[in-house]
């Protein structure tokens, strides 16, 4: 009589640990409220009849991240400010604070899940702070790649990136840094709503890119690497 083994199901090497770590006190001068959930933009896995061990491997990766940021989403709504962008009745001043509040708590949702993430990555120097506000790979950047030890260029090479095991540093590299660089660009559009709703004096994309920019590089450890004005990529004194 053949008995049957149940094995046991392990969170996926990727390791989404989320314990909200975020404080985020650099959103441009702003405390914001969340409001709404997010959604994520996931790389297209094109699926067959019979799915490669990659695939399946990136399928379940992801959808232990949508049960993450269900989870994150469900515990933030005890503070949900009602959508009165559609309300006749609302005044210009609801209907922006409604937009400003979706920005940023689309904002918020991914950075509560990538936040630790970024900051190991940060911490192995293949991604850093860019010159327009955002995060940028560097893992492929000759400069860095010199300054860089033969562990982490095995550990991040993008030749793996379709192997199960060892291409997983590699994707969740590039993950991050997408993501990362949605929820910058949510902050941003957040800050211009702001701006409008307070009245203030119409202010450009870029422009607040640059803010966003300073503070990020402010908020930057010694040794992570920062872009400069030029181009150039330095690690932080």
């Amino acid at each position: 009589m053949k008995q049957s083994t149940n094995g046991k199901t392990q969170k996926t090497a990727n390791g989404f640990k989320f314990k909200s770590p975020l404080v985020f006190a650099i959103t441009l001068g702003g405390v914001f409220f969340l409001n709404s959930c997010c959604s994520f933009v996931i790389p297209p896995v094109t699926l067959t009849g019979n799915k490669t061990a990659i695939e399946k491997q990136i399928i379940g990766e992801q959808n232990e991240l949508e049960k993450d940021v269900w989870m994150i989403s469900s515990a933030k709504t005890a503070g949900k400010v009602e959508d009165q962008s559609k309300d006749p009745k609302a005044t210009q001043d609801q209907k922006l604070k409604t937009e400003e509040n979706r920005y940023t708590n689309e904002a918020f949702l991914i950075m509560d899940v990538y936040v630790e993430k970024l900051a190991k990555l940060k911490a192995d120097k293949v991604v850093g702070e860019d010159n327009k506000g955002y995060v940028a790979s560097l893992i492929e950047n000759e400069t860095v790649r010199k300054s860089l030890s033969k562990e982490i260029l095995e550990k991040y090479n993008p030749q793996f990136e379709d192997d199960m095991e060892k291409g997983k540093d590699y994707r969740t590299l590039k993950e991050t840094v997408a993501q990362i660089n949605i929820a910058r660009d949510l902050i941003i559009q957040g800050y211009m709503a702001n701006q409008q709703r307070a009245g203030s004096k119409k202010i450009k994309k870029e422009e607040v890119g640059i803010i966003q920019k300073n503070k990020f590089h402010e908020a930057s450890l010694k040794g992570e690497y920062i872009q400069d004005a030029s181009g150039n990529w330095s690690q932080k004194n």
